[in-house]
């Protein structure tokens, strides 16, 4: 009797990321269809091939904290006396804190029963579980310290510009979807330790604009596109890395229209202002 050997395609008119097939020995450990979805293995595929470390190789250690009883009244404090408590709410995608509605913790419980996950202004907290978007990453301001809870990670890098990096990286949509991709728990997602151990890292990410090229920087308040169009040219300084002009190109030729300056503190003008200002 000859082998029988099963071939299947999918009809063209077919959504390929919703509906598709993959080889059993393609299954690694996971069964969860989502893992296995065709746009995020391709992610996976092309960030790894262009990564050069893990976030493993960023850690030197990584500790989360827990949620002191509410019923102690003695484990929190007020502002004036207490310690800054993290929560998920606290992080977000521009990669720096929001420090409203903190709560604080006592000074006994911060260097006693969670000592472990103290938090200085060089580590880097990442979100671990919970619902929406996955893996949101920042860093505490100068001088910060503080403590946080079980549903966040202090990766502690030990050098705060590299936890700036990698909070902006981190928090790159595509990014995102690998650290999603490697949540597991349903309703309520979660990225054990070696799940974020394993988020592959590109590092010195760079671009170039090319002659003719249209180019447009898109992003939320404060992740940084006047700041990077003032880095290039060279309105701020640069924190490491160079920038380079075509020889064509004179940085001093290039325009540049900022939302304000400090000499046109009214602007922008009303509609009637900017008509009257035509000829």
């Amino acid at each position: 009797m000859s082998n029988f050997q099963a071939s299947f395609q999918l009809a063209d008119n077919i959504d390929q990321d919703k509906v598709f097939l993959i080889n059993l020995s393609d299954i690694d450990k996971r069964l969860d269809t989502d893992y296995y979805r065709p746009e995020l293995l391709t992610i996976e595929k092309r960030v790894s091939a262009k990564a050069t470390k893990k976030l493993q190789d960023f850690a030197n250690t990584m500790a989360s904290g827990a949620t002191p009883s509410v019923s102690e009244s003695s484990y929190y404090a007020d502002k004036e006396t207490g310690i800054p408590f993290l929560r998920v709410q606290n992080l977000t995608i521009n990669g720096t804190l929001n420090l409203e509605n903190v709560k604080f913790i006592s000074h006994h419980v911060h260097e006693n029963q969670i000592k472990r996950s103290q938090v200085s202004d060089i580590d880097l907290l990442i979100k671990i579980t919970g619902v929406g978007r996955m893996a949101v990453a920042s860093v505490p301001p100068k001088g910060f310290i503080g403590n946080t809870n079980q549903h966040m990670v202090v990766l502690r890098t030990n050098d705060r510009e590299k936890s700036r990096y990698l909070a902006n990286y981190l928090n790159l949509d595509i990014v995102e979807k690998l650290a999603s991709r490697r949540a597991t728990g349903g309703t309520r997602p979660a990225l054990d330790y070696s799940a974020l151990r394993s988020i592959p890292v590109i590092e010195n990410i760079n671009f170039e604009v090319h002659e003719h090229d249209y180019l447009c920087i898109v992003g939320e308040n404060g992740v940084g596109k006047s700041t990077l169009m003032k880095t290039l040219l060279g309105l701020v300084d640069k924190k490491e890395g160079n920038v380079e002009f075509g020889k064509n190109i004179n940085r001093k030729e290039v325009g540049y229209l900022p939302q304000q300056t400090a000499l046109q503190k009214d602007f922008p003008a009303t509609v009637m202002e900017v008509v009257l200002s035509g000829n």
